[in-house]
């Protein structure tokens, strides 16, 4: 038995990309949360404070700041008429000062006195009227919002009053001239959006929490860094993620099919030639956790990318729940199937179905019978001999055992994870089941990796785009038989990440 045990992540400490990632899977729950906190916050604001949006007025007066002093004598020139350059940069210094001036207290305080209504208060003026300061100017626009129409206009219009003999009472220097009282009002509609502020924060809360959460509760695999510290399995190969609703095909015999995708299948064909040398691995069997996962995938391009090496090698397929070879490889299955050798009623060369000089394949029905193990090995030893490599593509052995019952058919196991798919306890319950049965598995695929976060996605997009941009496609491509020829417009094809 194996010592080596692969876990699911531990999410004790939580990084930023695992955050990140999480936030973007869920984005919906966190967008629905956010929504739901913009709606209770509308409806606590309401009932709560009984603010509805209102309608109040809009009225605005305007002043300007001089540097003449109480005797109307200009402060740096010391004339009573033409101001110099540098009396404008003391009055353009002062406006600051005067704008914080018309909304303290003391002049609040004034303005009351001035309009003789007692119910107000200074804290309530300073939450109505806004002074602004004009850039590059000793210009300041006092305006007020209010409820009443003409209240406004007179709130503005006594606070012109006051200020000049407040500032001349508490500043001592420079002075202020209304340029302009307020005349009119413009209606607007203001709204206190404190409650839906509180109640939209809680609801991004809410939101990131519960993404979280899901992401601890059903951790997904993402990279394969994740694979080999986790699940303590090599990655030899990442596939990218292929749209077929873009790309015509997920065959590296199909001329449709894209550059990206056909690189990364040759790069898996070469890595598990070296490991297979290195370990003297002649039979393999490909399995996932789930189905949905692209293992059927995996195992037609790897038996395609060593056939279109010049290896003599032989595809089988051992999955007799859900039978996907012949189907997506569009083979003629008037041959005699896998259950019809292991029975005796037929021999291996009436099995073989030869897809181009390289390649054969024995196709399987569906059966609920599991393989009868020892007829099968005896059916491997037979192929050894004259093959280089032999390909068993079985059910995945996270649903079914199926599979673990071929241990000792063959040499070693390449398992398959799905980005982003199956639930990594499962994985690694899948994983470590493998090798408590005594099988070697040599490497793990990572397929259909595409992009968890908004940016560029598979990595090598970019580069492979630019490369292979100008390159013209084969025009056709031919197997053995003319009755699978295809051409760059035969778009048929099963559902490639369906099995």
């Amino acid at each position: 038995m194996d010592s080596v045990r692969a876990q699911k992540k531990d999410y004790a400490n939580l990084t930023i990309s695992d955050i990140a990632i999480n936030i973007f899977r869920y984005k919906f729950i966190v967008i629905i949360c956010v929504v739901l906190g913009i709606a209770v916050g509308i409806a606590a604001q309401v009932v709560l404070t009984g603010d509805d949006p209102k309608l109040f007025y809009y009225s605005k007066a305007t002043m300007i700041v001089t540097s003449k002093n109480a005797e109307g004598t200009y402060q740096a020139s010391g004339n009573m008429d033409n101001p110099s350059a540098s009396d404008v940069t003391f009055a353009q210094n002062l406006v600051l000062t005067v704008s914080q001036l018309a909304k303290s207290n003391y002049v609040l305080d004034l303005v009351i006195d001035k309009l003789e209504d007692y119910s107000l208060t200074p804290e309530l003026l300073s939450e109505h009227i806004e002074c602004k300061v004009i850039e590059k100017t000793a210009f300041i626009e006092v305006t007020a919002t209010w409820p009443d129409e003409a209240d406004s206009i007179r709130i503005v219009n006594a606070l012109m009053d006051v200020l000049p003999d407040a500032m001349t009472e508490k500043l001592d220097i420079g002075s202020v001239t209304v340029v302009d009282y307020a005349s009119k009002t413009e209606p607007i509609r203001k709204f206190n959006a404190q409650y839906i502020l509180i109640f939209t924060a809680a609801g991004i809360a809410v939101g990131v929490f519960v993404a979280l959460l899901l992401g601890i509760l059903n951790p997904k695999v993402h990279s394969s860094e994740e694979i080999n510290i986790y699940l303590q399995v090599n990655t030899i190969a990442e596939i990218p993620y292929v749209d077929k609703k873009t790309v015509g095909g997920l065959l590296v015999s199909q001329d449709e099919t894209s550059p990206i995708f056909r690189e990364a299948s040759a790069v898996l064909g070469s890595v598990f030639q070296y490991i297979a040398a290195q370990k003297e691995i002649k039979v393999i069997y490909i399995t996932s956790a789930i189905s949905g996962e692209g293992k059927t995938n995996i195992s037609i391009n790897l038996a395609l990318t060593l056939a279109n090496k010049g290896k003599n090698v032989v595809l089988i397929d051992c999955d007799n729940r859900r039978p996907a070879v012949a189907e997506q490889l569009q083979l003629n299955m008037n041959k005699k199937t896998l259950q019809d050798v292991l029975s005796g009623k037929a021999d291996a060369e009436d099995a073989l179905i030869a897809y181009n000089d390289n390649l054969t394949v024995i196709h399987t029905n569906v059966s609920e019978t599991p393989i009868d193990t020892e007829a099968f090995n005896n059916l491997l030893q037979k192929l050894r001999r004259d093959n280089d490599y032999i390909i068993l593509d079985t059910p995945p052995v996270g649903l079914v055992s199926d599979a673990l019952m071929l241990n000792n058919c063959v040499d070693g196991v390449l398992y398959v994870i799905r980005n982003d798919y199956a639930d990594m306890e499962l994985i690694a319950d899948s994983i470590n089941n493998i090798r408590d049965s005594g099988a070697d598995i040599i490497g793990c695929v990572l397929n259909a990796k595409k992009k968890m976060l908004p940016g560029r996605g598979y990595y090598k997009n970019h580069y492979y785009n630019e490369y292979y941009k100008s390159t013209p496609s084969p025009k056709k491509s031919y197997n053995k038989y003319p009755s699978d020829y295809k051409s760059k417009d035969d778009k048929s094809q099963s559902g490639i990440y369906g099995r």
